[in-house]
């Protein structure tokens, strides 16, 4: 299994030392690392120039996961990273050194997306509908949590204050969120088609974009 990962000295090629397929990969805003999630529930980070692995967790480990990553993502600073996984749990680690700060959930379901705004002050993770049969129940509403966060510390010894924790509604099936780059927005592309808007810091719901397809 190889990763590409262009940094500004060039294209380098990371063969995994790990035999599971990559379900997501992201670089951290410094490009040094890369954080890998496997379909396993295994969560690595590499060093992109020495190739070799800075921390791991795998899945059912004290600290791990116990199902599938669907998402990561680091927050702007490059403090923190983020996963959200099939087992109905968000987990917040040290990205430097790879404790575990903090666990959102469970919830009542699978986590699909997990997001930090750009000035840190914000995070939100998206739950997704169960699966009905073999397809996504489309049409269901799904909740979308926004919490308030404070990242404090050093970068080896992260600090993260969370609360005021809020479901904004309107998301349906499965939903993929983003912060606008302002921090005044965020957004969840649903399954069935529109495009949710909420108005931050309070989350104040807004009108949808209009259906695709």
């Amino acid at each position: 299994h190889y990763l590409y990962a262009n940094s500004r000295r060039g294209l380098n090629t990371i063969t995994f030392d790990h035999w599971v397929k990559v379900h997501d990969a992201e670089l951290s805003p410094d490009g040094r690392n890369v954080a890998v999630a496997h379909w396993d529930g295994a969560l690595k980070v590499y060093d992109v120039r020495s190739q070799k692995t800075v921390w791991k967790t795998t899945r059912n480990s004290e600290d791990g996961h116990t199902n599938i990553i669907t998402d990561l993502t680091y927050s702007a600073d490059g403090r923190l990273i983020a996963t959200s996984s099939v087992d109905k749990t968000a987990v917040i680690w040290n990205a430097g050194a790879g404790d575990r700060i903090a666990q959102l959930g469970p919830f009542s379901s699978g986590v699909s997306n997990v997001a930090f705004s750009t000035d840190g002050a914000q995070m939100a993770v998206a739950i997704y509908t169960e699966s009905v049969g073999q397809e996504y129940a489309t049409s269901l509403p799904v909740p979308v949590y926004l919490y308030d966060i404070s990242i404090g510390g050093t970068r080896d010894e992260v600090t993260l204050d969370i609360r005021n924790k809020r479901e904004l509604v309107g998301a349906a099936g499965r939903a993929v969120i983003a912060f606008s780059c302002d921090g005044k927005l965020l957004a969840a592309g649903c399954d069935d088609g529109q495009v949710r808007l909420w108005k931050l810091p309070e989350g104040k719901a807004l009108p949808p974009l209009p259906s695709f397809g």
